[in-house]
């Protein structure tokens, strides 16, 4: 997995940059609980009136990118049960909302840049070291903090625009496989600390 980053002088900083994502990858989502995303969905509803495209679903934060073969999957998930146990709810602070071209979907995204909390650190770092430890190769060499609000939206020059609000609380660790652009295969779920949730289904 090839990484490179480049100097944006418009907003004073460097970005790093990581390969597209291919079919057969695996990618690790926190997701909010059904009650809170169905609300904020509702909350959505705004912005696709403003930005025009389709609301993403589900909603999710993508912690991290890997490939595995289904042995060392298997492998892996009671580690991520483990380390999901210890974890409370990770709250996902938005700070600004931005466009972003995905190679990947060849579309337009509307993305929420989020806080990168200590306890989102801590909860990436950990995960990574998991992979790490099974010697499968985390593809992020950043914990992330965009979030794609919207598909396929009609206005691709939008300007950031700074907000500052709770996006959600993530409450969900959820594995799933890229099948081909936007196609999707769910592989493994589990809660964060104590919260119980339905289990989901492939």
């Amino acid at each position: 997995m090839k990484s490179s980053s480049i100097f944006l002088p418009a907003y004073g900083k460097s970005y790093q940059f990581v390969d597209a994502a291919q079919p057969g990858d695996i990618c690790a989502l926190l997701i909010p609980g059904y009650s809170e995303a169905a609300l904020l969905k509702t909350r959505l509803k705004t912005l696709k009136t403003r930005f025009g495209g389709d609301i993403a679903s589900p909603l999710h934060l993508t912690c991290q990118r890997f490939r595995a073969e289904p042995e060392e999957l298997e492998r892996l998930k009671p580690r991520l049960i483990c380390l999901a146990s210890r974890t409370p709810t990770i709250a996902l602070e938005a700070k600004s909302i931005e466009p972003f071209y995905s190679t990947f979907h060849d579309q337009e995204l509307l993305k929420c840049r989020i806080e990168s909390s200590k306890l989102l650190q801590d909860f990436v770092e950990t995960f990574n070291q998991e992979l790490e430890d099974m010697g499968i190769t985390p593809h992020f060499p950043w914990v992330s903090e965009l979030v794609t609000l919207l598909e396929n939206i009609q206005v691709s020059r939008l300007q950031i625009e700074e907000v500052s609000e709770t996006l959600f609380y993530a409450q969900r660790l959820v594995l799933t496989q890229i099948k081909a652009p936007g196609r999707y295969k769910a592989l493994f779920s589990v809660s964060l600390s104590s919260l119980l949730e339905p289990s989901l289904k492939s």
